[in-house]
């Protein structure tokens, strides 16, 4: 298994998985309409979504995790931290079809709101034609923990740096979830610094 990185200028794409094989994609600050097809029994994939956005930037994202063999898995991940005017539309659609029995497929949908101005929307739907399957959505929404800064301070650790702990944190959970799938790499390694500069940009 190895991670594939969807470039930000492809906006719109249908990903085919045509063996049993496990496959790991990963979003990064991009815009886009994306399919992920599993026309294969047994295929898998996993779709890893992160966003760090700033000022006013938009971004609006749509997957779609579309079952047609049986015994078929596909997850999707969405984090989003966003401060000032900064604003994620996310739609999740699963669709399985009546051939693709024996199917799981969830997706989970979390941001993080830095500031009162930002937004983060998320839009979960279900057309689910067999009956034993395994499906469900969850969806998140929430500002930063000023409780837990404080908590922070009281141990000594500046707001500032308590507040890139917490957004660190926030991402940690997918972050672990693609090392256990791929195990350690270099690839991966760049990937979480670079998310790391980002966060720590957050608190200038």
């Amino acid at each position: 298994m190895h991670i594939e990185f969807i470039p930000q200028t492809e906006e719109k794409k249908t990903y085919a998985i045509r063996k049993a094989e496990q496959r790991v994609f990963v979003l990064h600050n991009a815009s886009g309409d994306y399919t992920f097809a599993l026309e294969h029994p047994e295929a898998e994939v996993r779709v890893f979504a992160f966003y760090t956005a700033t000022h006013e930037h938009r971004y609006a994202l749509r997957i779609t995790q579309h079952h047609l063999s049986p015994r078929t898995l596909s997850s999707v991940s969405v984090r989003g931290i966003l401060s000032d005017t900064a604003a994620l539309d996310y739609q999740g659609l699963i669709r399985i079809e009546e051939e693709a029995s024996g199917s799981a497929a969830s997706q989970e949908s979390r941001g993080l709101l830095l500031s009162n101005g930002a937004s983060h929307i998320s839009q979960p739907a279900l057309e689910i034609l067999p009956e034993d399957v395994s499906c469900h959505h969850r969806a998140s929404v929430a500002p930063i923990n000023e409780e837990a800064i404080t908590a922070l301070g009281l141990r000594g650790i500046d707001p500032q740096s308590a507040k890139t702990l917490l957004t660190n944190g926030f991402l940690a959970a997918s972050l672990e979830e693609m090392e256990k799938l791929l195990g350690a790499s270099d690839e991966l390694l760049h990937f979480r610094e670079t998310l790391a500069q980002e966060v720590a940009a957050f608190a200038v």
